[in-house]
């Protein structure tokens, strides 16, 4: 009797384990914006100026200079202006525009997590952890630039290594034409080619046909941007903020000013590592590698110092109490900035702030989080140079040190000149990746089983994300419709202080974030009627009165609360009694 050879449930595997983290990534990114309600024509942040230039775009074909950038930026107002063609002139279409490019962005990760060797279910993990981290989340629902770079990025470097794998040109050109949208939306796009040709490097294809490849790409970015820069310095006003666009002032602070810059790498490159590690803490709890029983005189060196590194910041810690950065993104037990009059930069009582000891407690669990990483990282550097002393080549380790390369010089200027907590956004691409490449505890329990347990241990990150991204969208939408209302009642829009975006959208000249935040009365323009979260009271004896309010849920607090943002009426101090 002839047995038959079935393929088909075999095949149906390969099938199923091919397109079912996308779709499920997907259905998971649709659920979530529904959650969060991103609804609402009001400006986020600084996308009130991205905004204005993507609609002049889209309405004459004209760039508008007077709108301050410290960022490429052409690229995603030419992706904004094509949403607002198809679809009109609004907040809600430009952030829509922003969400679409989120879920590819995730899509790539995976597809990236996969090329660089990892099973299935650690790259829909590494997407995941990336899609639902704070930042992300809430940077997709408005329309800033970090996730658009983000998007573009994660898309160039995925495209770049599958064509090098696949020894293909023609995707790997565009690869390359992805890294020049992502230097033309932020200018630490530049990295992508550098970190590209050092993986070639590692394969050693310095000559022959594919020789192209390590030089090309980087040449090409840079043109691109060297004339870009040029041509915004030609025009009669340059936007305002663009002088960090240049390379050069970048350089010449590090040998003009090595005593800042060293002090620069110590903070902030502590608080990066505080930041990172706080959020991938469940992970590195779960698949925190063993020491290696070879190079044993270097890994206990490096246990010494991360051990040594995690001992001094829980005692900064407990002296300062909170070590991470309060005031752009991560505010005040929610996610920010908080731009209306009080809130900014200490918070405000009335969004809810954490009882006393609870940063001093974040903090710590973010330097438990920062050391491993740490660890992680170094071990497996250790292990990469001796397969290449043994070896005689690191090949085997390319997308690895691509990766590394790629961390190292994204972050380079971030920790040497300072920068917002979400520009540490992208980090966490490579770290993820490296991460779940490089350890492989917990062989006492099944491989699903370790899945399940890294998501559930990853919950309360994914609920801060939620809740923290739907409180901000509430509270800007109840700001947005308190403005509203007081337009329509016939008071004069210059009579309003609305906060920062709605002042600086409707204002004829108006100003950066970074330049407003530093000046009380460019930030606070003192007009007679303030929308904020609590009276603000700004001068001796002075006199508020409530005119109305506004409820809005928030999420965060549990069990979930209602919270009012209020229209005051300011008037003028009242004068001491003289004193004979």
């Amino acid at each position: 009797m002839t047995r038959t050879l079935r393929l088909t449930p075999a095949l149906n595997r390969w099938r199923l384990a091919a397109w079912l983290p996308p779709l499920l990534l997907a259905l998971i990114w649709l659920a979530v914006e529904l959650i969060v309600q991103p609804y609402g024509d009001m400006p986020l942040g600084d996308d009130w100026s991205y905004a204005r230039v993507a609609c002049t775009l889209a309405a004459d074909g004209r760039y508008d200079f007077s709108l301050p950038t410290s960022t490429t930026l052409l690229a995603h107002v030419a992706w904004g202006a094509l949403w607002v063609k198809l679809f009109g002139c609004s907040f809600e279409v430009l952030r829509l525009s922003v969400a679409v490019l989120g879920l590819g962005g995730l899509l790539a990760l995976y597809q990236l997590a996969r090329e660089a060797g990892l099973r299935p279910d650690r790259a829909f993990v590494a997407a995941v952890m990336v899609g639902l981290n704070p930042f992300y989340l809430k940077l997709s629902n408005s329309f800033m630039t970090d996730v658009s770079f983000a998007a573009f990025a994660i898309g160039a470097i995925w495209i770049a290594v599958r064509a090098i794998r696949l020894e293909r040109s023609s995707l790997f050109v565009l690869g390359v034409v992805l890294m020049i949208v992502a230097v033309l939306v932020r200018q630490l796009g530049l990295v992508l080619p550098i970190a590209i040709a050092v993986g070639l490097a590692v394969r050693g294809e310095w000559w022959g046909r594919w020789a192209w490849r390590l030089w090309v790409p980087t040449s090409l970015c840079l043109v691109v941007y060297l004339i870009y820069v040029a041509w915004l310095q030609l025009q009669p006003v340059p936007p305002p903020g663009s002088g960090a666009l240049s390379l050069m002032t970048w350089v010449g602070s590090l040998v003009v000013q090595p005593g800042l810059v060293a002090y620069n790498l110590v903070v902030y490159g502590g608080r990066a590592f505080l930041y990172w590690g706080l959020l991938m803490l469940p992970l590195l709890l779960l698949r925190a590698p063993k020491r290696p029983d070879r190079e044993p005189q270097l890994t206990r060196l490096v246990d010494i110092v991360c051990g040594a590194l995690f001992g001094a910041w829980v005692v900064a810690a407990a002296l300062k109490g909170n070590l991470l950065t309060v005031g752009d993104h991560l505010v005040d037990f929610g996610l920010g900035p908080l731009t209306v009059v009080g809130a900014y930069p200490s918070g405000s009582a009335a969004y809810g702030q954490l009882p006393p000891g609870a940063w001093t407690l974040i903090s710590i669990l973010g330097a438990l989080g920062g050391a491993l990483l740490l660890r992680t990282l170094l071990y497996h550097c250790i292990a990469i140079a001796r397969h290449r002393r043994l070896m005689g080549s690191a090949r085997a380790y390319w997308i690895d040190l691509t990766l590394l390369t790629l961390l190292i010089l994204y972050s380079l200027p971030l920790v040497t000149a300072g920068y917002f907590d979400r520009y540490l956004l992208f980090g966490w691409v490579p770290l993820l990746i490296l991460l779940l490449r490089t350890t492989d505890p917990l062989t006492w329990t099944r491989r699903s089983v370790r899945t399940s347990l890294t998501a559930l241990a990853y919950l309360p990150f994914i609920w801060f994300s939620i809740c923290g991204t739907h409180d901000y969208l509430a509270w800007t939408r109840a700001r947005k419709q308190l403005l509203s209302e007081l337009l329509a009642g016939g008071i004069p829009r210059d009579q309003i202080e609305a906060g920062y975006e709605h002042d600086n959208y409707d204002a004829a000249q108006p100003m950066h974030y970074a330049a407003a935040v530093q000046s009380s009365e460019a930030f606070a323009q003192r007009r007679p009627i303030v929308i904020a979260f609590e009276a603000p009271v700004n001068l001796p004896n002075e006199k508020v009165s409530l005119i109305s309010e506004l409820a809005w849920q928030q999420w965060l607090w549990l069990p979930p609360r209602m919270n009012y943002i209020r229209v005051y009426e300011r008037a003028e101090p009242v004068s001491e009694p003289e004193t004979k």
